[in-house]
């Protein structure tokens, strides 16, 4: 039965009208040839042919939807579905990859840089006199921007001409007589853009809550992101390999002073 119906078939989508009962007597007799029962091939054969010939029906489904824009996000299992669902509404199409790939594990040629100089990080510093923290963010590697908190510190230099703050941990510092435990520092996250860092940013603060941030200089980002926080700001925090020698604190007379 498969041979007569694959051979129908065959002549019915290959062949011309004009020339397709021709082709068909042609199946007829090599079927007869080959044993098969007159009765039978003429019924297969008619069967076939009439479900080939019916009209397809119209299909039912909606067209896809167009969006305005688009974008590619790594893949995650727990978030990917919700994040999703939030871009579309903005009229946002939203594709995933995979980031470990055979190619990627393949043509990794460069080894990671340190810890100290790995760039755009999101980083925690401990104070060593209270369970007090700050949490920050850096594009520049992250043993750079320890330095400048400590020297904003060192040099009493806790706000520049502008009247604004240069350092928060060094500002605690001060203003409790405490000290920041710099070579404590840790990496809670890494991010790829400037956009990822302020998300990541905002994330660790609502969850972790750190007393020494302060609430009015927090990146701003879209309140959709708030339910997500708890699930973003899940990464094992890693040392950060900062290592600074301490510096004894000049004479207050000699350290500059506020400017006003």
């Amino acid at each position: 039965n498969s041979v007569i119906s694959s051979l129908t078939r065959r002549a019915f989508t290959v062949c011309s009208p004009q020339h397709l009962d021709a082709e068909l007597d042609t199946v007829y007799n090599i079927c007869l040839c080959n044993g098969f029962p007159p009765h039978d091939t003429t019924t297969l054969m008619s069967s076939v042919l009439a479900k080939l010939s019916r009209p397809k029906p119209t299909s039912t489904r909606r067209p896809p939807r167009e969006f305005l824009h688009r974008v590619t996000l790594p893949f995650h299992p727990a978030l990917s579905s919700r994040i999703k669902r939030v871009l579309n509404r903005y009229d946002i199409a939203v594709t995933f990859s995979s980031s470990s790939t055979l190619r990627n594990a393949l043509t990794r040629t460069k080894s990671s840089p340190p810890a100290d100089s790995t760039p755009n990080v999101i980083y925690k510093i401990p104070c060593r006199d209270c369970p007090a923290f700050y949490i920050g963010q850096t594009k520049r590697p992250v043993l750079k921007r320890i330095k400048e908190h400590e020297a904003s510190y060192h040099n009493d230099s806790l706000y520049n001409t502008d009247g604004k703050m240069t350092s928060a941990p060094a500002i605690h510092a001060r203003d409790n007589a405490h000290t920041m435990d710099w070579n404590s520092t840790q990496i809670l996250a890494s991010a790829p853009s400037r956009n990822h860092l302020n998300l990541l940013e905002q994330s660790y603060i609502h969850t972790l809550q750190p007393s020494i941030n302060r609430t009015d200089k927090v990146p701003t980002v879209n309140p959709q992101w708030i339910s997500l926080f708890p699930r973003i700001a899940t990464s094992k925090p890693r040392p950060a390999g900062i290592h600074i020698k301490p510096r004894k604190l000049p004479p207050k007379s000699k350290r500059a002073t506020r400017s006003t």
